[in-house]
């Protein structure tokens, strides 16, 4: 596949620089894609499309080996992996729908989806009001799907220390969510 992409860059650096990257991350992408997916077939789809976005950008990524390409190549993965599930789920909640009947949701429904969308607005506002090193914790654990050791590594603290801030902020938000009546 290598190949492939190889035939769509002219400029022999950045030729280079791809087949680090392409190197260096493809497990890993092909390991968050198959967490995501759930789907071998589908995982390597979504790598293959984050390759593609990454050749689109190939001129603003400086050096491959950084923290800052590993954190953009994870999102990157990530994120198409949600697009996937989310055509997915989108075609299968069309095909119920049709074969249902039931066009129009009810009160209840509509009700339900309000107190959803509700909640997952005061969860970003309460991630955003906390300090700028717990937002990157969770976005970097929980987003960007970093390992718990990396995230060791990349603050120089101890992995037990990275899951014992993760729980104290998620249990911090948690209790700001029941205070409001937005958790059971």
């Amino acid at each position: 596949m290598l190949v492939f992409y190889m035939s769509m860059i002219e400029d022999k650096p950045d030729q280079d620089k791809f087949t680090t990257i392409y190197e260096q991350y493809y497990p890993a992408m092909l390991r968050i894609a198959n967490r995501v997916l759930q789907d071998q077939a589908l995982a390597e789809d979504a790598v293959h499309e984050t390759f593609l976005y990454i050749l689109k950008i190939l001129n603003h990524i400086e050096e491959p080996a950084s923290l800052q390409t590993k954190v953009l190549v994870r999102k990157s993965v990530y994120h198409i992996s949600l697009n996937f599930c989310r055509t997915g789920k989108k075609d299968r909640k069309v095909r119920e729908v049709l074969e249902s009947g039931k066009i129009m949701p009810d009160r209840e429904e509509i009700s339900a989806e309000l107190e959803r969308r509700e909640s997952q607005t005061r969860l970003k506002q309460l991630i955003l009001a906390l300090p700028e090193e717990e937002q990157e914790l969770l976005k970097l654990y929980y987003f960007a799907k970093m390992r718990a050791e990396d995230l060791a590594k990349l603050l120089h603290i101890s992995k037990k220390t990275v899951y014992n801030r993760l729980h104290a902020i998620t249990k911090k938000l948690n209790e700001q969510m029941r205070e409001e009546d937005l958790l059971d």
